[in-house]
């Protein structure tokens, strides 16, 4: 793809282009720019700045999976947002939270395959990120799969 002026950045970044993205253009044109975002089939969509509840919670959530990791002596790590979780080849998603296992990430990773994902949703929102109402469903759809093969792992967490 060609590169952009300014304009068509900050239309890209909006979602406000008709171009679809592909998981690694939205990376690749992602990097330095200020705000959260996700790509939803291929758009863009700008991420709402949080309320302290809400990021109250996923710290709650993040130490609370840290001390399972650790309590169950597991070779894993827990993050809370920032990381990128790929659905696909035009989706990408910024859980709230996540645990991923293996080796630790190198400084540089963008990506990351996990085997728990949390998402806090706030009651204001009625579980609806404002993108439409079935882009936060397809989200859970893939996470529930995701939940099911890594089932193994969420009963060593204690979680089931």
């Amino acid at each position: 793809m060609a590169d952009r002026g300014k304009s068509d950045i900050l239309a890209f970044m909006s979602g406000e282009t008709e171009d679809r993205m592909t998981v690694e253009e939205y990376l690749a044109r992602s990097q330095g720019r200020e705000g959260r975002y996700e790509l939803i089939d291929g758009v863009v969509y700008a991420q709402a700045a949080e309320r302290a509840a809400h990021a109250d919670m996923k710290l709650d959530v993040a130490v609370a999976l840290m001390n399972a990791i650790r309590a169950k002596k597991l070779e894993c790590r827990a993050m809370v947002d920032g990381m990128a979780v790929r659905v696909g080849a035009k989706t990408v998603y910024e859980p709230d939270a996540l645990v991923y296992c293996g080796p630790k990430l190198p400084g540089d990773a963008l990506l990351v395959d996990p085997v728990v994902v949390v998402e806090v949703i706030s009651p204001t929102s009625g579980g609806s990120s404002g993108r439409g109402s079935n882009c936060r469903s397809r989200s859970f759809t893939h996470r529930k799969k995701r939940a099911r093969k890594a089932a193994g792992q969420a009963r060593a967490f204690g979680l089931r």
